[in-house]
């Protein structure tokens, strides 16, 4: 399971990328540091194997760090983004 953005740091567009190895239901949201829920990009819904790709925008997001996290099944992975 791989989970990345691109560009980080961003403004207020970046391109979020995931690849998982089987065919699943899929989760991948946005929080703020505080862990309040920013963005649902996907919820619980069938991915098939391989890679994809979301542009999260969002214009007036203020700048900071922020967390993209992807849940896949039981298993989760989080990583950090960067708002300028």
């Amino acid at each position: 399971m791989r989970l990345e953005n691109l560009p980080n740091p961003f403004q207020a567009r970046t391109r979020i990328s995931f690849a998982i190895s089987a065919e699943a239901r899929v989760t991948l949201e946005v929080f703020d540091m505080a862990g309040r829920l920013v963005a649902t990009l996907l919820r619980d819904e069938l991915a098939t194997a391989g890679s994809h790709q979301l542009t999260f925008h969002h214009p007036a997001l203020p700048r900071g760090l922020y967390l993209s996290r992807l849940r896949v099944g039981h298993d989760t992975i989080t990583r950090k983004m960067v708002v300028l």
